[in-house]
Order: C-alpha cells, then sequence, then structure tokens
C-alpha cells in the first residue's frame, strides 16, 4: 500500500507537471496568435502603404512630365517674347527715321515758305 501511495503522489505530482505543462502550452499558444494576428495586420499595413507608394510614384511621374512640358512651353515663350523685342526695337528706329524725314521735310516747307513769302514781298 506504502508503494501505492509513493505510486499515486508520484502519479499526482506527474498530472500536476502536466496541467502546470498544459497552461504554459496554452498561455504561449495564446501568444503566439496574438502575434500572428499584429503580424496579419502588419502585412495590411504593408500592402497598403506599398500601393500608396506606387500611388504617389505615378503621380511623381506626371508632375514631372508636366513640368518638363511646361519648361518647353516656358522656352517657347522666351524665345517669342526675345523675337517680339527686336521687332520692336526695329519699329522704334523706323518711327525715329519717320520722324526725322517728317522734321527735315517740315525744315524743308518752312524754308520754302519763307522764300515764297519773301518772293510775295518783294513783288509788293
Amino acid at each position: 500500500t506504502q508503494r501505492a501511495e509513493q505510486a499515486q503522489a508520484e502519479l499526482d505530482k506527474t498530472k500536476e507537471r502536466l496541467a502546470e505543462q498544459a497552461l504554459v502550452k496554452e498561455s504561449v499558444v495564446d501568444k503566439l496568435l496574438h502575434v500572428s494576428d499584429n503580424l496579419s495586420e502588419l502585412v495590411e499595413q504593408l500592402s497598403g502603404s506599398r500601393a500608396a507608394l506606387s500611388d504617389l510614384r505615378g503621380k511623381k511621374a506626371a508632375l514631372e512630365e508636366k513640368l518638363t512640358s511646361l519648361a518647353a512651353e516656358n522656352a517657347a515663350l522666351e524665345s517669342a517674347n526675345e523675337k517680339l523685342g527686336a521687332e520692336a526695337a526695329a519699329e522704334r528706329e523706323a518711327c525715329a527715321a519717320l520722324k526725322a524725314a517728317a522734321a527735315a521735310q517740315d525744315g524743308d516747307l518752312r524754308a520754302k515758305a519763307e522764300q515764297v513769302a519773301a518772293l510775295s514781298a518783294a513783288k509788293a
């Protein structure tokens, strides 16, 4: 009977250890499930971040293309502006030449008018 009691005590201790190990294993499994859930959330966030990054890269490429287009348009406008500036300078020169010619004609007309007045005075 003493041997049976010892065997029963050892059996009880073994059952106790097994129960403790089962609790520890259950706790570990719960923690692993929690970690797995966290990893799943992180994977979803990463996937969303990758999609957002891809979208941003597409927008960046579109903006760079627009910037290139605007730079070409700006260069064309600057060229046209330079051409207009040269045309305006040529027109100013032509206008100055016309003013000088008009002043010369005005001087000639005044001189002729004075001659006519002098001739008229001499005849009178």
